[in-house]
């Protein structure tokens, strides 16, 4: 077994591990991958580690790195800093352990949709970019809000990558069409109730979703689009801007969500689609974004503590303005495989590397503090 590089910061990156030897986190081995081989290059040690790799009564951990090319099996002290992208709930009480240790966490949690969106209704320059919603409660929410907007849309509070999203309008007969797609088929799907129905729906799921104002948002060449910017904190812990870029809805499709058919073009295209005859006002959309996606990543990492990054969700209207739509504290990287930039792609995963390093060594700065005193 092979043994960690002694001197390197260790760091764990928290995955579910699978029984295939050669995709040994499933979709997430790709990741793990690119991630062991750049940490070497910023003098980190990397390990794949699944929960049950990890021994909290003797300090130590089993997992997996890379050598030439191949997996195999390693073994070490607990790491200096944990990664997670481990998604299943069973890792809280290892998470709060690393915590409690002292070991610190790569995005511990996220805010669901309601808890970010109270948040960022408290900061002034958010506030005006923030889409009325509502947490579910009874068919009054949903009757509410479809009386004042063409359709709204009903979100998961926990849900992620897009799915589960319903779209809700009122139509002519007094009755509300819900449409989804279907978790089965994968086709879009549509059903009409009354308000009695709407009421019994929406009580037996009580407090599970948002109803959130639709937005008549841009769209490019017919389909509707979003912007994606990726925030993460660079090697001296600030955060920077790693990209951005728009995501257009497949075409029977009402979010633009990569996992869901969306395809990734240049932030450009679409600016120039809303301002095709403006070339300042492009400029001025995609300045705006950055300091909207900056600051909502500074007034989110003050309220969960110490984030290493951040994917945000913006809209814009078919007037050019910028609405707020929803944050991923594990945000993905295939927008830029989308977009053709490897460039940014490789710094999506070399920055939280580099923020990891300087995490451990800031923690053992503390630590030499406190014995020098």
């Amino acid at each position: 077994m092979t043994r960690e590089r002694p001197g390197a910061v260790r760091l764990g990156l928290l995955m579910q591990r699978c029984g295939d030897p050669d995709r040994p986190f499933g979709g997430l081995t790709p990741f793990a991958r690119r991630v062991i081989g750049l940490a070497r290059s910023e003098g980190v040690s990397a390990l794949g580690i699944d929960p049950a790799d990890v021994d909290l009564a003797t300090g130590r951990v089993r997992g997996l790195l890379l050598k030439d090319g191949r997996w195999t099996p390693a073994a070490g002290p607990l790491p200096d800093v944990v990664w997670n992208r481990y998604f299943r709930r069973d890792r809280d009480d290892l998470l709060h352990e690393f915590a409690r240790r002292g070991i610190p966490l790569l995005n511990e949690s996220g805010l669901n949709k309601w808890e970010a969106y109270q948040l960022l209704l408290d900061d002034p320059m958010l506030r005006e970019h923030l889409p009325e919603t509502r947490l579910m409660r009874t068919g009054a929410d949903i009757n509410d809000l479809t009386s004042q907007y063409r359709y709204v849309f009903l979100k998961p509070v926990a849900g992620a990558v897009g799915r589960g999203i319903i779209r809700a309008s009122l139509q002519p007969t007094g009755l509300t069409r819900l449409e989804y797609i279907s978790a089965d088929t994968g086709q879009l799907r549509a059903v009409e109730g009354s308000r009695p129905q709407l009421d019994r729906w929406a009580q037996e799921r009580e407090g599970s979703y948002v109803v959130q104002q639709g937005l008549d948002l841009a769209v490019f060449y017919g389909r509707s689009a979003d912007v994606r910017a990726l925030l993460q904190k660079d090697g001296e812990g600030r955060w920077q801007m790693t990209g951005m870029g728009a995501r257009v809805a497949a075409a029977d499709r009402f979010t633009a969500n990569l996992h869901t058919g969306g395809n990734g073009v240049p932030l450009g295209l679409l600016a120039g689609a809303i301002f095709p005859d403006d070339t300042e006002q492009r400029e001025v959309l995609e300045l705006e974004l950055q300091s909207l996606a900056v600051r909502t990543a500074e007034v989110v990492d003050a309220a969960m503590g110490p984030m290493g990054e951040l994917g945000l969700d913006f809209g814009i209207d078919s007037q050019g303005r910028i609405w707020y739509i929803e944050q991923n504290a594990q945000p993905g990287r295939t927008l830029f495989e989308h977009l053709g930039r490897e460039d940014l792609a490789e710094l999506a995963h070399r920055r939280p590397v580099q923020y990891a390093r300087y995490l451990a060594q800031a923690k053992s700065a503390r630590a030499a503090g406190h014995q020098e005193t």
